[in-house]
């Protein structure tokens, strides 16, 4: 069994071959389609497509050539390699494509007025359109573009007689600009730019729709995993396919349907399909994110904290006598100097002031056993307990693991290691007994900025549990601890994958588009969590 039909394909859906069934046409591609249609049928001569290392070029220019063989009054003609070591060689080829006669012992001058001669009888005889298509158009050295060149001075006085199309990379308007007799006959210089992620997530579901078996394509990537996709690949249809294929693997391996921020990044560094900047787009929006977050926090915890100072200083200060506050500013006076006595050759000081405080009516002394330290031996050590966010009592068939994803997010050894220090009696992790009470302390999980659905919201992680355990297992959700405005814990129940936008968590939330799950508590929201 081949390993696109455990995912209900009946072929592979991320081949690199550039098969022209699995185009998706952008708004770049489409553009560029019917620009050099329009340009071939009214015979203007040279067009140029440019675009950086897997934009798509080959693929789009299999799609020109199989359309234009669907039309009877165009014969086109495919140039794969064009990196020729001589004028000459490039003569024999185009000899071979255009008259298919023998080529041996014909000389350059020969072969130029045969080709010239085909153009002429199927251009103005037959009224039919020459194309030629040439791709990997960068590696033609500059002898060749001049018979190119050459080729397409034979016209008529109303029309070109051979047209052109050039699929090259970027570097090729290098050879133009050092070729300036060759850029004034480029009638269009159409450049193909990287995929949106709009039109990243329309290629991959386009290419899954054109491999689908049944009737409904799988969808395989979450939201998050359409966001880092894009993110990696930087939207080049090449990269795409790549990963997308690394990742198809990893979805087998891994026995998943759908693979998430988490599962796309990892193949891509494993593979080493993501690019070495990723590092400096991630910066911008982790700032970002940590800005806001600090200034949702001042928002939220300031009037807390500044409550609770005014509670524990204001009492405190009240209860101090009123003339331990008070501070004397009183300036040093300069010394007197007799009448006839000279200053000092020294730079004068500046004046400097003293603070007189009290403190004898403020704190009495203190004995000197008070003072005194205690010995070592009357030192008693206190453990360092460790923040916990709750208490759950298992109950039957349920496993640490599962807990831990629920609460934290995600099941790793880190993690379980650190559960299980706060649970030193804890023999056995694998097997929970029912009505065992497992303490959860308190971990910094990391999380993708998202908009999470917010199914129900509860003050003990107990409850949320017991909320959590309701669900069916296909979409169980997990748990989100927060604090509330008045800087109390509570823990959110939210949707297992995040929404990429708001509006797709506001949908989600408006329609009940979560199944198995209900949001009649009246404590559903839609939430931002960074």
């Amino acid at each position: 069994m081949n390993y696109f039909e455990i995912l209900d394909l009946r072929m592979e859906p991320f081949s690199n071959s550039p098969d022209p069934d699995f185009l998706y046409r952008s708004q770049g591609h489409e553009r560029c389609l019917h620009e050099l249609e329009i340009a071939l049928r009214l015979r203007r001569g040279l067009s140029v497509v440019l675009g950086e290392v897997g934009t798509g070029k080959t693929t789009l220019c299999r799609e020109l050539i199989r359309t234009l063989d669907e039309d009877e009054s165009v014969t086109a003609r495919l140039l794969l390699d064009p990196g020729f070591s001589s004028a000459h060689e490039l003569l024999v080829v185009l000899h071979e494509i255009f008259c298919g006669s023998e080529t041996e012992g014909l000389s350059d001058w020969q072969l130029k007025e045969a080709v010239k001669e085909t153009i002429l009888t199927a251009g103005l005889d037959q009224e039919k359109i020459m194309v030629l298509v040439v791709d990997e158009g960068q590696k033609m050295p500059p002898h060749c573009l001049e018979v190119l060149r050459e080729l397409l001075n034979y016209e008529t006085n109303d029309r070109k007689l051979l047209q052109i199309v050039i699929f090259a990379q970027s570097e090729f308007s290098e050879m133009l600009t050092a070729m300036p007799n060759l850029a004034d006959r480029v009638n269009d210089l159409i450049r193909l730019e990287p995929l949106s992620l709009s039109e990243t997530k329309a290629m991959v579901r386009h290419r899954l729709d054109t491999a689908k078996a049944d009737y409904r394509a799988p969808e395989i990537f979450t939201s998050l995993g359409y966001l880092a996709l894009h993110r990696t690949t930087g939207g080049y249809p090449r990269r795409i396919v790549r990963l997308c294929h690394k990742v198809v693997l990893g979805l087998i391996m891994k026995e998943k349907r759908k693979a998430g921020w988490k599962l796309v990044r990892a193949c891509a560094r494993r593979n080493e399909l993501a690019p070495k900047t990723t590092r400096r787009w991630l910066a911008l929006p982790v700032a970002a994110a940590m800005a806001l977050a600090l200034w949702f926090g001042l928002q939220t915890y300031a009037p807390v904290l500044h409550a609770r100072i005014q509670q524990v200083i204001i009492p405190a200060l009240q209860q101090v006598n009123p003339a331990a506050l008070a501070v004397a500013r009183t300036p040093i006076p300069e010394p007197v100097l007799p009448k006839h006595a000279e200053k000092p050759a020294v730079a004068q000081q500046p004046k400097r002031f003293v603070t007189v405080q009290p403190v004898a009516e403020v704190v009495p002394p203190q004995s000197i056993s008070e003072a005194t330290p205690p010995s070592p031996e009357n030192i008693v050590e206190q453990p360092f307990i460790q923040m916990l966010l709750g208490q759950v009592t298992a109950v039957r068939y349920e496993s640490l693991s599962s807990l831990i994803k629920a609460i934290y997010g995600r099941f790793d050894p880190s993690l379980l290691e650190t559960v299980l220090k706060a649970n030193p009696g804890m023999t056995d992790p694998n097997l929970l007994q029912v009505g065992q009470r497992v303490n959860f302390p308190t971990m910094e999980v990391g999380t993708a900025p998202a908009y999470w659905v917010q199914l129900d919201d509860k003050p003990e992680l107990s409850e949320a549990i017991k909320i959590w355990r309701t669900l069916p297992e296909e979409t169980k959700p997990r748990i989100l601890p927060h604090l509330d405005a008045a800087g109390s814990r509570r823990f959110a129940i939210i949707s297992d994958e995040p929404c990429l936008s708001e509006h797709e968590a506001r949908r989600i939330l408006a329609q009940n588009l979560l199944p198995g799950a209900t949001l009649a508590s009246g404590n559903a929201l839609v939430r931002l969590q960074w």
